[in-house]
């Protein structure tokens, strides 16, 4: 088998050498050919050969379901608790109106704490 025209583009030459590879495991072709075809030597087209089933082991190996965990927005969650104080306080100031307004005004002190 003759040299093939080397692609210009970086994913051309990837796919190139990966149908190389495959067709090498395949059994269409000896690595002899597939290093000549690639313009390498034998030693270096294993080289890549194992580089690239390893590769393909690890992209196909099970993964965890769902989305990766992300770490906790410290704002978000002081925001959260900010709003759910103040929920509270809303609650409390319908529920007990004109009783708790004298008491939390001279206490200086939010609804929730005189509950």
């Amino acid at each position: 088998m003759g040299q093939a025209r080397e692609p210009k583009e970086p994913e051309e030459k990837a796919r190139r050498r990966m149908a190389v590879i495959l067709q090498v495991e395949a059994g269409l072709m000896t690595a002899t050919d597939g290093a000549k075809a690639l313009g390498i030597s034998r030693q270096a087209y294993y080289e890549w050969s194992n580089r690239a089933l390893s590769s393909m082991a690890d992209a196909l190996a099970d993964r965890p379901n769902g989305r990766p965990a992300q770490e906790a927005d410290k704002e978000k969650e002081n925001l959260a608790k900010k709003l759910a104080e103040t929920k509270a306080d809303l609650d409390l100031s319908q529920k007990y109106g004109q009783l708790c307004s004298p008491i939390s005004s001279e206490l200086k002190v939010g609804w929730a704490t005189i509950a």
